[in-house]
């Protein structure tokens, strides 16, 4: 990158190359403030500024990550590449039927002639007569978009559910929003990797490549020289020539309650079938096709695995800005009798009527495991707990705490979610932690954590990402502590979030 020198640094530079020269001839020069060779140089260095600021913009181009639209795809011509399709919407929809867990997989769901598949393992959970299941468009496009309140009618109803599934119409209305094509940020992200390590039959940038394809895979790692194990990792698998485990895993989270990135068992099952040649990306069958590895390797030497996903807390306390007040101050514990429809706390809280809070609540909700709840203009106080009864009720069964809900909450929630969308699965363990077999090097993540996909979680991290949300003045990070180097294929996702405030 080119970074451009201010008005002030030019000057200098000049007045100081000035005086030099004029030394060399056994005179002084004179460089106050006023002088006629101090006016001088400030008005050359206003031109020269614009010269600079001009290398700076030709230098963002320079770099795909930061080049514009334009010159991105000309650098992705001449490499040969081209823009993937789009990412396919996801939204979650309300069901109704028999109290139960529900097997939708294999079932379709249809509006206007688009088709819609249950995203993650495919079964949700009804509870009381509903359930909140998450879909996913059968294909990329921004054609497949819904609105909160649409209907989508079942191909053929999974016993147990009635025949139709409604939009959840809380907002945002997409967990995540479809595209007709892949956005720039993904797309440089790949015309970077092939400069890095360009793509060939077999290598770790090709196997990606191979993967992305997969019409339930947006993000794929490689481990090169590491045997398979659909478990945790262990030293022995390390250091195995030959071998590699692709780490496949779906798009970003978003605003969704879903762990989209796990595409689940029966997901997994497809890509596999992908790469041994029996399906094709769009999960045909293929019973003529080839593997899409080499032929020379063992089966048993190709690991096609899921992320191994761990939930990560985070309990912050900020410190507002004056411009987005508290309208209460301290916190509530949550009465273990509450209900979806029925907030219990302990105290008396009366006087919260009608005031906003941040409500935890067990997992399956929302997204962090929190929500905002306008409490009720009335409540009842009795045996040492006030009682709001809510309309509609909310996503899970509070649990935890209460906290306040200034109108900045939702920026930083987002912050931790966009955060937590960057993250990847962790590295194999240096060869000064576990030595390597003598002769052989110690092959790491493709690509590494320097390029993409950090997997660690530090509490500067948090303190950082927290400080760029709208009105954040300070920051205290008290989970997650010193985080620990994930193990290989261990990927952190986000668990419950709470946000207290001094």
């Amino acid at each position: 990158m080119i970074t451009g020198r201010s008005l002030s640094t030019i000057r200098s530079a000049i007045l100081t190359d000035w005086s030099a020269r004029m030394v060399a001839q056994g005179l002084a020069l004179d460089t106050s403030s006023g002088s006629w060779a101090y006016e001088l140089a400030d008005a050359l260095a206003v031109d020269l500024l614009r010269i600079e600021g001009s290398a700076e913009g030709f230098g963002e181009e320079i770099q795909p990550t930061t080049a514009t639209t334009d010159t991105l795809d000309r650098m992705a011509g001449v490499q040969g590449q081209s823009r993937e399709e789009g990412v396919p919407g996801q939204w979650t929809v309300d069901v109704t039927g028999t109290d139960g867990t529900v097997d939708c997989a294999g079932r379709t769901l249809l509006k206007d002639g688009l088709a819609y598949r249950p995203g993650g393992d495919g079964t949700v959970t009804v509870a009381s007569g509903t359930g909140s299941l998450v879909i996913v468009a059968d294909l990329a496009g921004a054609d497949y978009d819904l609105d909160g309140g649409d209907v989508l009618t079942w191909d053929s109803a999974p016993t147990g559910l009635d025949p139709t599934a409604t939009v959840d119409s809380s907002p945002p209305t997409a967990d995540v929003e479809p595209t007709d094509e892949e956005g720039d940020e993904t797309f440089a992200l790949r015309v970077q990797g092939y400069r890095r390590a360009r793509p060939a039959s077999g290598n770790s940038a090709g196997l990606i490549e191979t993967a992305i394809l997969h019409q339930r895979v947006a993000e794929a790692y490689v481990y090169p020289a590491l045997a398979p194990n659909s478990g945790s990792y262990a030293a022995a698998d390390l250091d195995t020539p030959g071998a590699f485990v692709v780490l496949v895993a779906g798009p970003a989270q978003g605003q969704g309650a879903t762990n989209t990135r796990d595409i689940g068992t029966g997901g997994l099952a497809h890509v596999q079938a992908y790469f041994a040649g029996t399906e094709d990306a769009d999960e045909a069958s293929t019973p003529t096709g080839s593997r899409r590895y080499s032929s020379q390797l063992a089966p048993a030497d190709v690991g096609i695995e899921r992320p191994i996903f761990v939930a990560q807390d985070v309990d912050i306390t900020v410190e507002n800005d004056p411009a987005f007040p508290l309208t209460w101050t301290g916190s509530m514990t949550i009465d273990g009798a509450s209900t979806t429809t029925s907030l219990k706390v302990a105290g008396d809280h009366t006087a919260k009527n009608g005031l906003d809070v941040i409500v935890q609540q067990v997992s399956g909700g929302k997204r962090g495991e929190v929500e905002r709840v306008t409490l009720p203009g009335s409540s009842t106080f009795g045996g040492g707990v006030t009682t709001w009864v809510i309309s509609p009720a909310m996503a899970a069964t509070p649990a935890g705490f209460c906290d306040p809900a200034p109108d900045n909450w939702e920026s930083i929630r987002d912050a931790l979610f966009t955060f937590f969308d960057t993250l990847g699965p962790g590295d194999v363990p240096a060869s000064t932690v576990v030595t390597p077999p003598a002769g052989l090097l110690r092959r790491r993540r493709f690509p590494p954590e320097s390029w993409q996909g950090v997997a660690g979680i530090w509490p500067a991290d948090i303190m950082g990402v927290v400080m760029g949300a709208d009105g954040v003045l300070d920051v205290t990070v008290t989970t997650p502590g010193a985080s620990p180097t994930p193990d290989p294929k261990n990927w952190r996702y986000l668990g419950q979030i709470r946000v207290r405030y001094p």
